[in-house]
């Protein structure tokens, strides 16, 4: 572990030609190589293909423009064990093709200008476009907001891919305007009275989800057309209740485990199951970024030991 450990402060330390990692901190106090994430788009010192860490504790303001095909990794979000989070409070606009996001506490707006982006292990507030932004794919995501494209037949927002993350939204349609789309392996509800799970998609694919729609309306899709809709799990009336279909225990997340005989075990069309945590790709709590080590829990004894408090500390390297 402490090999680990190691090799990934190496790569937090790049900045040579070799490495191409480069660290962000909004306490320029803290050394970062920059204090956002502007401030790197406009250094010629980084080019496509290289990977921004954004420091624990850090807290972005602004508006931040991504300019280059870099990744940005944060530290995860809804940490169990006293970890700070990389927060982002400013509207995030993704100006390149290829584009990835990890790991990453969104609080505004993210805005899609180009194709091939790719959201994973974030939490976000929306997720929206701007002009052309085909193919995008939003993965293993916690989202608050609205989830949309242009509408169910503009090419400019087709072919996204929104899958094992979990969308709960306060007002309209959570997953909304998509041509082309998979959804799959979600679980979409919508807190608002009048509001659908997923609303005007077209020409898509619907599969493993579950879906929640709100209390004065019967159905969980509206205008919904030529799609491809299987093994979809539905809660609202007439339809199965949350407590039905989740072990609701633990906070934010992990709540959203199956219960033991949840009708979604087994459920889905590959004999697995439905919702976030099957299919390919389960959902991740806490979106810790694959490969990146992270503290799990400490152990400080009452009383010293020959003279010695031996604190120990138990890391470990997110390998799913």
């Amino acid at each position: 572990m402490k090999l680990f450990v190691a090799m990934a402060l190496v790569a937090l330390t790049g900045g040579n030609a070799y490495a191409r990692s480069w660290r962000i901190n909004s306490d320029a106090s803290k050394k970062p190589h920059f204090t956002d994430i502007n401030a790197a788009m406009s250094s010629s010192e980084v080019v496509a293909g290289d990977t921004l860490y954004l420091d624990p504790g850090t807290t972005i303001t602004s508006t931040q423009n991504v300019t280059k095909r870099v990744n940005v990794i944060g530290c995860g979000y809804f940490l169990l064990n006293g970890g700070d989070v990389a927060s982002i409070t400013g509207t995030i606009n993704l100006r390149a093709e290829g584009i990835k996001f990890e790991g990453c506490v969104v609080n505004a707006q993210t805005v899609l200008y180009s194709n091939n982006i790719i959201l994973e292990r974030c939490r976000l507030n929306s997720v929206s476009h701007s002009g052309t932004a085909q193919n995008a794919v939003i993965r293993q995501c916690y989202i608050t907001g609205h989830v949309g494209g242009s509408s169910a037949t503009s090419s400019a927002t087709s072919g996204w891919t929104i899958e094992n993350s979990i969308i709960i939204y306060d007002g309209y349609n959570p997953i909304e305007n998509l041509y082309m789309p998979v959804i799959r392996n979600n679980y979409v509800q919508t807190t608002y009275s009048q509001s659908v799970a997923v609303a005007r998609v077209s020409g898509g694919t619907i599969t493993n989800n579950i879906l929640a729609y709100g209390s004065n309306v019967t159905t969980a899709f509206y205008e919904v057309n030529d799609c491809s809709i299987s093994a979809n799990i539905i809660i609202g009336q007439k339809h199965e209740s949350e407590a039905a279909v989740f072990a609701l225990e633990g906070t934010n997340d992990q709540r959203y485990r199956l219960k033991e005989d949840s009708p979604a075990r087994g459920a889905a069309t590959d004999g697995g199951d439905c919702g976030p945590f099957g299919g390919m790709y389960p959902y991740v709590c806490s979106g810790y970024p694959l490969g990146m080590p992270h503290f799990e829990s400490s152990t400080v004894p009452t009383r010293p030991q020959d003279g010695q408090l031996r604190v120990t500390q138990k890391v470990v390297l997110q390998s799913e």
